[in-house]
């Protein structure tokens, strides 16, 4: 996997472009806190993974809550400029492709993402 990249890639400038994550950010730091807090109710994940995590919201919201085993998973396209969680916790992904972290999560979230890899 590659975890550095400061460029969205040419072919997916016009869906993920600043708004997408703008859009994205708003919406989720407004849902994720309640959500979080009703998920860390019922499973006390300690350790958590989101793939297709776009900047983190969600995940920042889990580090808030006081988890802080975090890993995001989403692609190229992602800003690193815009991450909400430290860069270290972020691996970028062609998320069409399998892959394997080569551990295991307490919990494994992915919102939003179905609609986004091709049949």
């Amino acid at each position: 996997m590659t975890r550095n990249s400061d460029h969205i890639p040419d072919k997916l400038d016009n869906v993920y472009d600043h708004s997408f994550f703008d859009d994205e950010d708003r919406e989720s730091s407004e849902s994720a806190p309640a959500l979080v807090e009703a998920i860390l109710e019922l499973t006390a994940a300690h350790s958590v993974l989101d793939i297709g995590c776009g900047t983190g919201s969600f995940l920042a919201a889990f580090r808030t809550a006081g988890v802080e085993d975090l890993q995001g998973v989403d692609g190229e396209h992602v800003d690193r400029q815009r991450l909400r969680i430290p860069p270290e916790h972020f691996a970028a992904h062609d998320l069409s492709q399998p892959f394997d972290l080569a551990r295991s999560f307490d919990l494994v979230i992915s919102t939003e993402v179905a609609e986004h890899i091709p049949a």
